[in-house]
């Protein structure tokens, strides 16, 4: 869930849209692989989650940007699959 939580932060959506409820009436994750390697690294990294954003940081997913795509926008528009960058609204406070 800490890993969910961070990813979410970070990317504006979580692997598991939603945060509050893993349970039956919960949503699936969108990358359950994904999201069982995150948390394998996380618990090794001795639950550090400094490390875990530089991880995430640092990744190729990250660091895609946002260019508009019609192919993309036709098999996947709420970019699920994670093909581009979502556009994220900044608080009050980062500006």
């Amino acid at each position: 869930m800490a890993v969910n939580r961070i990813w979410l932060h970070l990317f504006g959506q979580g692997l598991v849209r939603t945060a509050d409820n893993f349970g039956a009436t919960g949503e699936r994750p969108t990358h359950p692989e994904l999201l069982d390697a995150l948390a394998l690294q996380f618990v090794a990294d001795g639950w550090s989650v400094k490390k875990m954003v530089r991880s995430l940081v640092l990744s190729r997913t990250y660091q895609l940007a946002n260019v508009p795509d019609k192919k993309g926008d036709e098999l996947d528009p709420d970019n699920r699959l994670l093909w581009q960058a979502s556009q994220r609204r900044l608080d009050a406070e980062l500006l």
